[in-house]
């Protein structure tokens, strides 16, 4: 579903993303297989792996390779 938003083309992913839980926290935000999650719930495991990151020495200008199984968790 597509809504109008506060973004401009400079708004990172993450901005608009958050712009999506400050409207609609427990609105479904994910599906795998048989398990959901909330816009609340998705942006906490984001922020949590962001201050992982951010505590492991990762800056905004460091890239970060991602491997992984397929899974939303």
């Amino acid at each position: 579903m597509l809504l109008p938003s506060t973004h401009t083309q400079n708004t990172a992913a993450h901005q608009l993303f958050e712009q999506m839980v400050a409207r609609f926290p427990e609105h479904t935000a994910l599906v795998f297989e048989h398990k959901s999650w909330t816009y609340t719930h998705v942006n906490q495991l984001a922020n949590q792996l962001a201050h992982s990151l951010i505590a492991s020495g990762v800056t905004s200008q460091t890239p970060v390779g991602v491997c992984m199984h397929r899974s939303a968790e």
